[in-house]
C-alpha cells in the first residue's frame, strides 16, 4: 500500500513487529489525512485482521473481545465518541488484553480525557505540503479551488466529487447579494445545504445539496482573495462571522447538542444584518 507524504512516520511504523507494537495506540491527523489507510497497512503487515468498533463502544463489545482468542486489532474513530463512550473504554486502555490491539484515530487529542490519551502510544501524521497534495489531482478552471481549501489527500478526493461549481456560485450569492435578498428569502439558502452525519446524531449528508462545511470553506477563501484587492468593511466583517462559523461548524462534529442548521441560520442573519449595515438595503 503507498502511503504519500508520510515518510517519517512509516519509517517509525516500519520498525515494529507484532510483538512489539503497542497494545494501545492513537493516530493524530487532520480528516482525510491517511489514518485509516495506515491502520490498514499496519493489519495486512502484522497479518492480523482490522476490526472498526466505533459504532459499538458498549460493554457487550468490550466482553466479547475479552472472550475472543483470536488477534485482533480493533479501530476506534475516536473524534466520534462521546466522553460516556471514553471512559467505557478507558478500562480496555488501562489492562490491555495479550489478543488485542486498540487503535483511536483523532482529528484533535485535546478533546479526548487526559485519562484516554495518556495510555495510548501517540503516532502524529505530518501536515501536507500544497506540492504532495498538487500530485493527488489535476487543476482546471472547474477546480482550481481545490488546492487553495484542501489540506489532506481525502480532503481532495471529497472536493473532487463534490458540487464545486455549485458551491462557488452560492458563496458568490452569499457574498454580493445578500443585501439585496429580503430576510426570507436569505434563510431559503438553508434549503440548499446539506450539512454532516454525526455518530448517534440525526444530521444526515445529502449529496444533492451543497455541503455547509465545504460552502464556508468556499467563502472564507472568496474572503481573502477579495479583501487583498478591496479594503471594503464589509468583506472583513463577512470574513471574521464567515471565520467564526466555520470554528462552530467543526466544533459540532464532537458535540452532539450543537444544531448545525441553526448554527447556518444564525451565520445566515447576522450576514443580512450586517450587510444592511454597510449597503443600506441597496
Amino acid at each position: 500500500m503507498s502511503i504519500i507524504g508520510q515518510d517519517k512516520l512509516l519509517k517509525q511504523l516500519n520498525t515494529y513487529t507484532l510483538d512489539t507494537f503497542p497494545r494501545t495506540a492513537m493516530f493524530v491527523g487532520d480528516y482525510g489525512s491517511g489514518k485509516h489507510s495506515l491502520c490498514k497497512m499496519l493489519s495486512e503487515k502484522f497479518n492480523v485482521p482490522l476490526i472498526d468498533i466505533s459504532d459499538n463502544i458498549n460493554l457487550e463489545t468490550l466482553d466479547n473481545i475479552c472472550l475472543s482468542t483470536n488477534v485482533n486489532m480493533y479501530l476506534i474513530d475516536a473524534s466520534m465518541i462521546n466522553e460516556k463512550e471514553q471512559n467505557i473504554i478507558l478500562k480496555f486502555l488501562e489492562e490491555p488484553l495479550k489478543n488485542a490491539y486498540i487503535v483511536l484515530l483523532v482529528t484533535n487529542k485535546n478533546r479526548l480525557l487526559p485519562t484516554v490519551v495518556n495510555r495510548c502510544k501517540i503516532f502524529e501524521l505530518a501536515k501536507y505540503t500544497k506540492e504532495t497534495l498538487s500530485s493527488f489531482i489535476e487543476i482546471n478552471e472547474d477546480n482550481k479551488y481545490i488546492l487553495d481549501i484542501a489540506n489532506t489527500p481525502g480532503e481532495i478526493l471529497n472536493l473532487k466529487d463534490s458540487k464545486l461549481s455549485d458551491t462557488v456560485a452560492l458563496a458568490d450569492k452569499i457574498i454580493n447579494c445578500i443585501h439585496k435578498a429580503t430576510f426570507a428569502n436569505t434563510l431559503t439558502l438553508l434549503d440548499k445545504v446539506s450539512f454532516r452525519a454525526r455518530k448517534n446524531a440525526v444530521v444526515e449528508n445529502d449529496i444533492s445539496k451543497i455541503d455547509a462545511f465545504l460552502l464556508t470553506k468556499i467563502i472564507i477563501r472568496k474572503l481573502i482573495s477579495n479583501c487583498i484587492n478591496n479594503c471594503d468593511p464589509w468583506l472583513f466583517d463577512c470574513y471574521n462571522l464567515t471565520l467564526e462559523l466555520s470554528k462552530k461548524l467543526d466544533n459540532s462534529l464532537q458535540n452532539l447538542g450543537i444544531d448545525q442548521k441553526y448554527l447556518f441560520a444564525q451565520y445566515l442573519s447576522e450576514m443580512w444584518t450586517h450587510s444592511r449595515k454597510y449597503n443600506n438595503g441597496n
